[in-house]
């Protein structure tokens, strides 16, 4: 029997973990959760998880040079510029915690160590302590679809492994079905009944509230103590429906992103502002003589600037706008691919996973003019096809993270049991003949 870590769950991968637990419980995979703040271990406590906390060392942390990258990835996170004191706080941070995550894997020594959205120093410091102990990974994150998980096992986004070429055939059947899927922004799946959630309780907040200097700061514990009130906010899946007004065709398109998204801190160098990239967008869309058609998406959380003359559209309108463009510019957002689907020519000021053979166009601020008008006469090639439908069925698994239903969970499964099967391969069947045992029956060699 294989062992799975589900570990550095949040507060909002409850329902995924929840769910993907009791799967691989009842399908007989011994599976334990590692949580590294005191919330989430409190809120899965609460509701029956049991979980193992990764507390921090009490004794003061000596210098390790082995963790300056993944504190700089937290502080490259946490703000835009590099700043010496945070860099020594997230070092000393990571310290107190290698040493307990060390003896962790010395005494649990799972098979396979799954992870979350997981992108901050500590998990891929995780992610490293895994692979030295001889561990499988598998990561997990938000895919480039509604309703899909990106999945690999290195990491999600920038850290994932380098795409080999697929020789997988065009599938035109699944791309349509994936185009469909994603203009309904999912709607329409058969979703498990959604688990009754707890709110915290007054020692819980109490609790947290003392341990958040020691915890990752009292900031970082709001924002966990609010997205577990947000959770037991139980709703139905929203009834969208796609956004009353487009722009008049044709018209160029701009998807931003929350300047604290990592996959802009993380994936794009010296990445422009949201007010830069709509500039150089206009600037770009007057050339070809759209001027007053360029229609901004706003990012889903943050605050943007009134943009004059523009049309601004709703966070989940990204999915038809990319769709219907004539062009779509954006850092590296994952709601891009669907213009890739729709044919739409997309550039990119940022690394994107899926943005290779064709899909979209790396460009930068000074050459958008030029790259745009190369961009709008290129057509989708069937070589282009065969990488969408490679990502789709190879790189992606389709189920919905906040949302998981039967058959998403059962993808996930697959894929971890075909990890155990390699990492932890069933033991040679025990050998056994009716009879008395007679000495020269033995074998001498075993």
């Amino acid at each position: 029997m294989g062992h799975v870590l589900l570990a550095a769950p949040t507060v909002a991968h409850f329902a995924l973990t929840d769910a993907l637990l009791r799967l691989l419980v009842r399908r007989g995979t011994r599976t334990t959760v590692l949580t590294t703040d005191l919330v989430t271990a409190r809120m899965f406590e609460a509701h029956g998880i049991a979980t193992r906390f990764l507390a921090p060392s009490g004794h003061r942390p000596t210098a390790d040079p082995t963790l300056d990258e993944f504190a700089r990835r937290d502080v490259r996170l946490a703000s835009e510029r590099e700043d010496r004191r945070l860099l020594h706080r997230a070092h000393a941070w990571l310290a107190r915690r290698s040493a307990p995550l060390v003896r962790h894997f010395e005494t649990e020594l799972p098979d396979v160590v799954v992870t979350f959205d997981a992108r901050n120093g500590l998990a891929r410091l995780i992610h490293a302590t895994a692979r030295i102990f001889g561990c499988a990974t598998a990561h997990l994150g938000e895919g480039v679809l509604p309703g899909t998980l990106q999945r690999d096992l290195c990491g999600i986004d920038g850290d994932r492994e380098a795409p080999i070429r697929s020789e997988t055939p065009a599938d035109r059947a699944l791309l349509d079905s994936a185009l469909a899927a994603a203009l309904a922004l999912g709607a329409g799946r058969a979703y498990l009944p959604q688990r009754v959630v707890f709110p915290p309780s007054l020692g819980d907040r109490i609790a947290t509230w003392f341990a958040a200097p020691r915890d990752g700061g009292r900031t970082a514990r709001g924002v966990r103590i609010a997205a577990w009130c947000e959770a037991v906010r139980c709703r139905e899946p929203d009834a969208r429906s796609a956004p009353r007004q487009l722009p008049e065709a044709p018209f160029v398109a701009v998807l931003l992103q929350a300047q604290d998204d990592p996959r802009v801190r993380l994936d794009a160098d010296a990445p422009p502002s949201c007010a830069e990239l709509v500039a150089a967008t206009r600037r770009a869309a007057a050339s070809l003589g759209l001027a007053e058609r360029v229609a901004v998406v706003r990012p889903a959380r943050g605050a943007t600037a009134m943009l004059d003359g523009l049309a601004c559209l709703p966070h989940d309108a990204a999915p038809v706008v990319a769709a219907t463009a004539a062009a779509v510019v954006t850092i590296n957002d994952g709601r891009a691919f669907v213009g890739a689907l729709a044919g739409t020519p997309t550039l990119c000021l940022g690394r994107a996973f899926w943005a290779r053979d064709g899909l979209a166009t790396t460009t930068t601020l000074a050459r958008l003019s030029d790259d745009l008008r190369a961009a709008m006469e290129r057509r989708t090639d069937d070589a282009q096809r065969r990488t969408m439908t490679a990502i789709l069925r190879e790189e992606h698994v389709w189920c919905d993270g906040a949302r998981p239903d039967v058959n998403g969970l059962g993808g996930i499964a697959a894929w971890l049991e075909a990890l155990l099967a390699r990492a932890a391969p069933p033991p040679p069947p025990v050998r056994y003949e009716s009879g008395p045992s007679w000495p020269a029956d033995s074998d001498e060699g075993e």
